[in-house]
């Protein structure tokens, strides 16, 4: 039998508790009946001993993380039981202006995959009787790198991260490229403005490099990482900025251009701020990444209007009729 972690034993020995309340539970009954004390009357007195000890360490644990545990003193000991009325948490209230921002911050993994954790975490929410009312607010469709991930690659680059496991995929660098093997030892998923990108070290190029998710495919955790080759994984160095590393590699292939808005009057989404007012509704916008400007006018379509240039309004527009479509 596999041998049970403290963390697993504190959480049975909660259980247990839980289970026998409001009564209290003998301190022997607990280690008799908890799994993890391997406690046993017939067992010799050290050992015996040593249990005892590994209950009273983890009841002292348990307070200490808030649970509301009271002991009392009997003939056969110390008796334990958790004090129901202070155990539960206090019931949650959101005014309808949190409820509404809660209900938005949801929508942003409005894909088939990911929208799956968004509405449990809605439910659980609205459960306690929290209302949306999002009437007042404009409809925004986020056209962004979440909307066109998968959930299951991005599980995968998630964990490769966390446990520092090499991994291989497909790169297309733009949509007329040929499908490009890479190898990377990857660190990190970086977020810029809507776009996902995976920071790690090419075991191709031999150096820090930065992919956007969305052009990555087959992605797989290597079963044999051929370490005599490319040595053991690469760490990040010393003091690395992960999105200076992103930025200095997106500057290189981005198109900057200057471009004219015109904000609703009751505007107050992500252009407010970034520009200088022309006119009193007519912001002017310079050095802008174009593919960013045209993904974020459509989302806030109609509520924000490219005036020029006018082929990236023109893109806007084919962007919102292929959303339609």
């Amino acid at each position: 039998m596999a041998k049970i972690s403290p963390e697993e034993r504190c959480v049975n020995l909660t259980f247990a508790l839980l289970k026998a309340a409001p009564s209290f539970a003998e301190h022997s009954f607990l280690l008799t009946q908890v799994p993890g004390y391997d406690y046993s009357p017939y067992h010799e007195p050290k050992a015996q001993e040593s249990a005892r000890k590994m209950l009273n360490r983890d009841i002292r644990h348990l307070k200490n993380a808030g649970v509301p545990i009271e002991e009392v003193p009997t003939d056969n000991g110390i008796s334990y039981r958790i004090q129901l009325e202070n155990y539960g948490l206090p019931e949650v209230h959101f005014t309808a202006e949190e409820a509404t921002i809660i209900a938005l911050a949801g929508q942003v993994g409005s894909n088939d995959q990911l929208s799956t954790f968004s509405r449990s975490g809605w439910t659980k929410i609205a459960a306690s009787g929290a209302d949306r009312d999002l009437s007042a607010t404009s409809r925004v469709t986020f056209i962004n790198d979440f909307s066109a991930l998968n959930l299951s690659d991005f599980e995968t680059l998630v964990a490769a991260c966390n446990s520092k496991h090499r991994i291989s995929f497909f790169y297309q660098k733009n949509k007329a490229s040929d499908l490009h093997e890479r190898w990377l030892d990857p660190w990190a998923i970086v977020t810029r403005y809507d776009r996902l990108y995976l920071v790690g070290f090419d075991l191709d190029r031999l150096a820090p490099r930065a992919f956007r998710l969305t052009r990555l495919s087959e992605i797989s955790v290597l079963s044999d990482p051929h370490t005599e080759l490319y040595g053991t994984f690469h760490l990040p160095p010393a003091g690395s900025n992960l999105e200076e590393i992103v930025e200095k590699q997106v500057h290189n292939g981005q198109e900057l251009i200057t471009a004219r808005l015109r904000l609703a009057p009751d505007y107050k989404g992500e252009f407010l701020g970034l520009g200088t007012h022309i006119d009193k509704d007519i912001i002017e916008l310079v050095d802008v990444d174009r593919a960013w400007l045209v993904r974020t006018a459509a989302a806030h379509a109609p509520k924000v209007v490219v005036l020029s240039p006018e082929k990236v309004r023109q893109e806007v527009i084919d962007l919102l009729q292929t959303v339609i479509k």
